[in-house]
């Protein structure tokens, strides 16, 4: 996710009931303080790659932040260790630059660069839209090419579905395998994450005959990076093959 220019991003370990745990997020450039703003970053890409355009400083920064998630072993708790099999880049943003980052990758196979489409009074969901020939659908997503994508595949996923996906999963009791948590002990070391987290609410409403939840940015709360990361987390535990329900025990 690019947001005042920096990136964030966020690395989850998803088990076969769609619980697990995120095992690491951050933001790149690395900030120099454990609490900041996306409007006040410190250092900024800008300031690690002076004199670039935004198009040049996304590319930079996203192969680099690819390069270290990518290339990383993490460690399970129970035992063990994994990679990285699927990643999403959100292209909503400088998405020529996406494409190109990811196509000149040694592991463009895992990235996809993805955008989310909200369901609107006369918008119809992702999960309703007609596949197309040489489409791949799921769970209210969709790969598909574009005109301007390069060849690459974007996955399109309806944010309102997989933010209450997301919710479910975070308030959900411990027990059963289905709850998402933190890695460590200490609450307070997630605090700026957690804050993110709360950055949105969601109201029931219904459009074209479907009921859902709308999220909406609150507006003391204008930070929901990691919000968007997580969720993007799990439509890519669903695009990897991931179909168990949150709810289920």
């Amino acid at each position: 996710i690019f947001g005042g220019e920096i990136l964030w991003y966020c690395v989850t370990s998803w088990n076969e009931k769609f619980g697990g745990s995120v095992c690491d997020y951050g933001t790149w450039p690395r900030q120099n303080r454990s609490h900041f703003a996306a409007n006040d970053p410190r250092p900024s890409l800008r300031d690690r790659f002076p004199g670039r355009t935004d198009e040049q400083r996304v590319f930079a920064g996203l192969t680099e932040l690819l390069t270290e998630i990518l290339g990383r072993t993490y460690e399970r708790e129970a035992g063990g260790t994994c990679t990285v099999d699927r990643c999403l880049v959100d292209a909503g943003w400088k998405p020529e630059a996406v494409y190109e980052a990811i196509k000149a990758h040694r592991l463009s196979a895992l990235i996809s660069p993805s955008k989310g489409y909200a369901r609107t009074a006369t918008s119809a969901g992702v999960g309703e839209w007609r596949r197309r020939e040489g489409e791949r659908a799921g769970e209210h997503w969709r790969l598909t090419k574009g005109e301007n994508t390069g060849g690459l595949r974007v996955c399109q996923f309806d944010p309102d579905h997989w933010k209450t996906r997301a919710f479910q999963a975070l308030t959900v009791p411990e027990g059963g395998g289905t709850a998402l948590r933190f890695y460590g002990k200490q609450a307070s070391a997630h605090q700026l994450i957690a804050e993110h987290l709360q950055s949105e609410s969601a109201e029931p409403v219904k459009m074209r005959g479907a009921e859902f939840d709308k999220w909406t940015i609150n507006p003391d709360r204008p930070d929901n990076h990691w919000f968007d990361c997580l969720v993007g987390t799990m439509v890519a535990a669903s695009v990897a093959g991931l179909t168990t329900t949150a709810n289920e025990s």
